[in-house]
């Protein structure tokens, strides 16, 4: 039956373990692709949704299954892992695979760091001079004599 198997000159069917699944008339369990994940007896392997990860391959249940990107990060659908916006950048929409959609270039006069989910300004008496830096020092650099910068 789907989501079990029998080895040669076995009198009956197992099961299929937790993070392997297999379909009709088969002798062996096959493991998920790599972001996939299924419960015990499963004839298929799920995804973890957009915006999440995989931590445990071996339960049939999402909740259990994957897990938040972390702040800054973001991920498709069946993504084995997250993925950090780029320096210069901060997340605007976790749930997608694409960076030119989920991350945002900073404005005019901001920087960020890499996985940031917002830009900072410099500091007055400061400009920017560098955005893809994430720490104000290598960032923003001081204003010449005779001239000034607002925040």
């Amino acid at each position: 039956a789907a989501g079990q198997y029998s080895g040669t000159a076995s009198p009956s069917c197992s099961s299929c373990a937790a993070g392997k699944y297999s379909g009709t008339a088969s002798a062996s369990c096959s493991s998920c692709a790599a972001g996939k994940y299924s419960g015990s007896a499963s004839t298929s392997c799920s995804s973890c949704t957009a915006g999440k990860y995989l931590t445990n391959a071996a339960t049939g249940v999402e909740a259990l299954a994957c897990a938040d990107c972390s702040h800054g990060q973001y991920s498709s659908a069946s993504s084995p892992s997250c993925s950090p916006c780029a320096a210069g950048k901060y997340l605007t929409d976790s749930a997608t695979g694409v960076e030119s959609e989920a991350c945002t270039s900073c404005g005019t006069g901001q920087y960020s760091g890499a996985a940031s989910t917002n830009c900072v300004n410099c500091n007055a008496g400061k400009y920017l001079s560098n955005a893809a830096n994430g720490v104000e020092s290598s960032a923003c650099t001081d204003c010449s004599a005779g001239q000034y910068s607002g925040t």
